[in-house]
């Protein structure tokens, strides 16, 4: 547990596979607000948020005589709340958010006849519920294609 600057609490969490992480990655910020879809009740407390992160697309490609690999995908998020009810219908509610990214990664050194994996690694994700429908969240992580053989 973290607190930021205003002293609200903030849930953190980070992970580092320092093994994993290949040589050629940029690292991608996925932040702002998530609002609780109206048809949900209020949040009362956050207890659990799960985030999981899933490549759709590598092209790569040359520009300016240089090796270019796009690659997109997208940060699904999935919040878990006791939420906010006088007669406890339904105490737990989950609440499902995707968004998309798009990464370029350039200046690629690689040989020829290769084959490339993406790589993704989620470093670290912080939350904190703002009031009773918005959650202010960053998720950050490694996007990354390492040569297979």
């Amino acid at each position: 547990i973290a607190f930021d600057c205003a002293g609200n609490v903030a849930e953190t969490t980070n992970t580092y596979f320092v093994d994993n992480i290949p040589d050629d990655f940029v690292e991608e910020l996925i932040d702002g607000d998530l609002i609780i879809p109206d048809q949900k009740p209020d949040i009362e407390q956050i207890i659990d948020f799960n985030v999981q992160i899933e490549i759709t697309e590598v092209f790569p490609f040359d520009a300016f005589d240089e090796l270019k690999i796009k690659i997109r995908g997208k940060v699904r998020i999935e919040v878990s709340y006791v939420a906010d009810v006088e007669d406890n219908s339904q105490p737990v509610h989950t609440a499902h958010f995707t968004k998309s990214f798009s990464s370029l990664i350039k200046g690629l050194e690689l040989g020829t006849c290769i084959s490339l994996d993406p790589v993704v690694i989620l470093e670290h994700v912080q939350y904190h519920q703002l009031d009773a429908r918005t959650i202010k969240k960053a998720i950050v992580f490694l996007v990354g294609v390492r040569e297979t053989n």
